[in-house]
């Protein structure tokens, strides 16, 4: 049975597997046809992954609660946790900043989950206040694969001090790099060179808060930490991990960018899931860890190889480089 086989990989209790053994069952094949040796039919599992995707039928509400961007397949075993904490927080109105995380369509995943140059990987959207819709329903949510989908627009990501253009606002001549970079990510015309990923699609301001001053509740925590997992996160992974395959077959290069990798995240999951898809013998793709636990940047100054016994296959010593061989871009004057 594969909830067994996999166990060790993917934590699911009794419990949540009796209410949605069906998609439990369904996802893990997925997953499981994905990671078979050199067994990889990609029109096949592209299509299965496209219509087993949980968010098909989304949203909860019973009357007195409603959680508008959660995953129908997540329902059974999400509300009521969700309800719970509302319920038993001090907070008056908790019920009004908990149903706010799930308003909108958050930024769990993005770009190009077919032969991205790069992928981030995160454990969860940030939000910290209510936002305007980012419009993500009908796009990358409804059609996770498209080659040329731009990532979302916002500082984060296309500011002078977004994470992809740490301090090079202060040296003009690196404005070129910058410019063709944006460029990519930005225009439908181009193939999109980054995916985006969270290893828990819910939104919140931190891994301890909803928002400050509002608890995740302890039940709840325990899937953020991978401890247990919801189908959302199995789709996920499956999602991720097409993509990782694919690349591995029909890509020049893919760099994995770690946004987290403390220990406990470590053990309790990632080192489990580089395991199974045994990515450390890949040749062509190579794991990028953070120097600093602090910074967000994907710069030439904060990156290390994940495998201390590996190489990060970039040159780190100029931004030039940097970008060369992380992105396969140059600037007209290098």
């Amino acid at each position: 049975m594969l909830k067994e086989k996999y166990g060790g990989l993917f934590h699911i209790s009794d419990d949540d597997y009796e209410k949605t053994a069906t998609h439990y069952d369904e996802y893990l094949a997925i997953f499981h046809n994905l990671v078979q040796g050199d067994i990889f039919d990609t029109d096949n599992l592209r299509e299965r992954i496209e219509k087993s995707n949980p968010w098909k039928n989304s949203g909860y509400s019973d009357g007195k609660y409603e959680f508008i961007s959660l995953a129908g397949t997540d329902c059974d075993i999400l509300a009521p946790l969700l309800i719970d904490n509302i319920e038993n927080s001090q907070q008056e109105d908790a019920k009004e900043v908990i149903q706010a995380r799930f308003k909108d369509f958050e930024h769990a995943f993005d770009g190009n989950f077919i032969n991205p140059r790069v992928i981030l990987l995160g454990i969860n959207p940030k939000m910290s206040s209510e936002h305007d819709s980012y419009g993500l329903k009908d796009t990358v949510y409804k059609e996770p694969f498209n080659t040329n989908r731009p990532i979302l627009e916002n500082d984060y990501y296309y500011g002078d001090s977004s994470i992809f253009y740490a301090k090079m606002k202060e040296h003009k001549e690196h404005q070129a790099l910058k410019d063709i970079h944006s460029k990519m990510i930005s225009n439908e015309d181009e193939v999109t060179p980054v995916a985006l990923w969270e290893f828990f699609p819910y939104a919140s301001e931190g891994e301890t808060v909803w928002q400050k001053g509002y608890s995740i509740s302890k039940s709840l925590k325990r899937y953020f930490q991978l401890k247990e997992i919801l189908l959302s996160q199995i789709w996920m992974v499956c999602l991720l991990t097409y993509t990782i395959k694919h690349s591995e077959k029909h890509s020049e290069k893919l760099f994995l960018f770690l946004r987290k990798n403390n220990q406990d995240f470590r053990s309790h999951f990632l080192n489990k899931y580089f395991e199974a898809i045994q990515i450390m013998n890949k040749e062509n793709i190579k794991v990028l860890s953070k120097k600093s636990g602090s910074s967000k940047y994907l710069s030439n100054g904060n990156v290390k190889p994940f495998f201390k016994e590996s190489l990060t296959n970039v040159r780190t010593d100029t931004v030039e480089k940097f970008f060369k061989d992380l992105w396969g871009i140059s600037s007209s004057t290098e």
